[in-house]
């Protein structure tokens, strides 16, 4: 079990209303796909998150620089840099998977002293149509900053 830190770059977050995993990873997808006022395609730098259907953008884009979308249903934030707690596996993230996971990532915060600063949040990097043993999650809690020794 593959189980460290990940520190998210400042980015631009894009969030979509619709809660259906499937639909709003096609209704993110198709915008990033091209289907915007441009008909311009943009590479994704992190996964989307379930729960809400997010992708953060490259940094090389701005909100001013995005093309609008083409879906009223597709909106723009920005982020803060943000640390994260992560554990990472493989398969169908099922509820007793999830929660084991993040059992295992709340015991490994708790080994090294690291201060939760938010809920987990599960994070699946494959669309729907890959194969369950092909997919990558992770849960990921947000922490605390940690003061680095010189």
């Amino acid at each position: 079990m593959a189980q460290g830190l990940v520190e998210q770059a400042l980015g631009l977050l894009i969030v979509a209303t619709h809660h259906a995993v499937n639909a709003g990873f096609r209704l993110l997808a198709t915008y990033i796909f091209g289907n915007n006022t441009v008909k311009q395609s943009i590479a994704i730098t992190a996964p989307e998150t379930v729960w809400l259907i997010q992708f953060v953008m490259p940094k090389t884009h701005s909100l001013q620089s995005l093309p609008s979308p083409n879906d009223a249903r597709v909106h723009f934030a920005m982020t803060r840099p943000t640390h994260f707690a992560v554990v990472r596996f493989s398969g169908l993230a099922g509820d007793a998977d999830i929660a084991q996971k993040t059992a295992d990532l709340s015991n490994f915060m708790d080994g090294h002293q690291l201060r939760r600063a938010g809920p987990p949040t599960l994070v699946r990097y494959d669309p729907p149509w890959t194969l369950w043993f092909l997919r990558r999650n992770e849960i990921m809690v947000p922490i605390q900053p940690i003061d680095v020794l010189p």
